[in-house]
């Protein structure tokens, strides 16, 4: 059985959508829970990657 050029890249493409899909759901350890907003700006939690980033 030979798959055409067409055919190879949208399997793969629907592989790849799928592991994206599986692996992406976040797991219940990782979840991030305050019990009480800061109560000032610098007590946040820093979210980023180096670049942009936020004081939550």
């Amino acid at each position: 059985m030979s798959f055409t050029r067409k055919q190879r890249i949208i399997s793969l493409l629907v592989l790849q959508l799928i592991s994206i899909i599986v692996y992406a759901q976040p797991s219940g350890n990782h979840n991030l829970k305050f019990d009480a907003i800061p109560d000032r700006w610098d007590r946040g939690f820093p979210l980023g990657n180096g670049m942009i980033g936020a004081l939550v």
